[in-house]
């Protein structure tokens, strides 16, 4: 029986393959219009298409798809907190895919309304502390430091509470349906507690204190700096950006509960 680590690597196989195939046909449409020898074209096509579906490059996007299926669900309180401060506890949509535009834009320079997808992950090292193999660092929470059992009991709950959200899936594949769990009062009473308790800690140390403690964050996450994923320093505005977020969470997942 095919594994779920192979099953998910033929899938991103196929999904890449896929986006060649259309890339290529509208190619080859735009140069048989244009009056392009199609022997000629047809030859030079296929050999690069061979030749790209092997590189280094093609690999690699495959291997991080893995990877990141391998990973989801590790992190099932930064999931719930992504979703509420910057995707539904906003009046805008803030956090963008890895490297679509808006993300990249927001690597390269500070740009109102998105926050990049690497700070995004140095955010949720602040509420639990690094997690492997997320986080290829070792870091201690901002806002779980002298209290991180209080964090695991919390954890352990909303793991209890997922269970009534498997759907009847037998694959090994996840089986949460993610869209009824962020509607649950219950989770968001979770959602409220985590970001009112971080919103409160980030007031104590101040906005200075908590772009210190993110670029600490930075500091230590030598694998990802080594790739340039994040093409800027984070400045004053991405902080007070994040606490802006964290208070209109707060406010949405307040009118969501009464």
């Amino acid at each position: 029986m095919e594994s779920f680590e192979d099953k998910t690597r033929r899938l991103a196989e196929q999904i890449c393959e896929e986006q060649l195939k259309m890339f290529i046909a509208m190619l080859k449409d735009n140069l048989f219009q244009a009056g392009a020898n199609r022997d000629m074209c047809n030859m030079a096509i296929n050999a690069t298409m061979h030749e790209f579906k092997r590189s280094p490059y093609t690999q690699g996007v495959v291997t991080e798809y893995v990877q990141v299926e391998e990973n989801r669900g590790v992190d099932i309180v930064g999931r719930i907190l992504v979703e509420f401060c910057f995707l539904r506890g906003t009046s805008v949509k803030m956090l963008w895919p890895e490297y679509s535009d808006e993300d990249f834009k927001a690597r390269q320079q500070f740009t109102d309304g998105v926050i990049p997808r690497p700070l995004m992950r140095y955010f949720l090292v602040c509420v639990r502390g690094a997690l492997h193999p997320l986080d290829k660092f070792d870091a201690s929470p901002l806002l779980y430091e002298e209290d991180y059992g209080r964090y695991d009991a919390l954890k352990q709950d909303i793991g209890v509470l997922l269970e009534d959200f498997k759907g009847p899936f037998g694959s090994g594949e996840s089986a949460i349906d993610w869209g009824r769990v962020y509607s649950d009062a219950r989770f968001q009473k979770i959602a409220l507690e985590l970001v009112s308790d971080l919103r409160l800690k980030i007031d104590d140390v101040g906005t200075d204190g908590f772009l210190e403690r993110i670029n600490q964050y930075r500091s230590l996450d030598t694998d990802y700096q080594s790739n340039n994923v994040m093409h800027r320093a984070f400045c004053r505005e991405d902080a007070i950006q994040l606490e802006m977020a964290l208070t209109s969470a707060q406010n949405t997942l307040s009118e969501l509960i009464n």
